[in-house]
């Protein structure tokens, strides 16, 4: 759901007869993503191999995890600093890899064949959250940062 800006994902989607299964879908106002998510049988990240995205916050994969949702994202800082032993909660595919598109796809592949999503404990996704990443947890650990320099 979004601004689909990269052609070549249309023309993968539809050059592979994906269409059945994989749908972009437009901008939709605020309240209804939450319905979209909920629909969704898995959330991706496509991040680009960039130095903001590498250290940026990871909101996005918190909102996903929060509605209970494994999530397929990119081996950078931003998401692989954040689960130390829980790496069980998200799936990753190689930010190095030359072809990103191909790398997410066949990812996705190996995640429907071994029924990934399906077998995922959707309650340990929402405890990691709210245990770990909720606003006042956040501003809590950016206090105490603030307080040590």
């Amino acid at each position: 759901v979004g601004i689909c800006v990269d052609q070549s994902i249309v023309n993968y989607i539809n050059e592979n007869n994906l269409n059945s299964w994989c749908e972009l879908l437009p901008p939709v106002p605020l309240e209804k993503i939450p319905q979209y998510i909920t629909n969704s049988d898995l959330p991706i990240l496509p991040f680009p191999n960039f130095m903001a995205w590498r250290v940026s916050s990871p909101i996005k994969l918190m909102e996903y995890l929060a509605m209970g949702k494994k999530v397929l994202a990119p081996n950078i800082e931003a998401f692989t600093d954040v689960f130390e032993n829980n790496e069980e909660l998200i799936f990753y595919y190689d930010i190095n890899k030359d072809n990103q598109k191909i790398e997410i796809a066949n990812q996705i592949e190996l995640i429907i064949k071994n029924d990934g999503v399906s077998n995922f404990e959707k309650k340990k996704a929402v405890n990691f959250v709210s245990k770990n990443f909720t606003w006042e947890i956040q501003a809590k650990k950016l206090f105490n940062y603030c307080n040590q320099i």
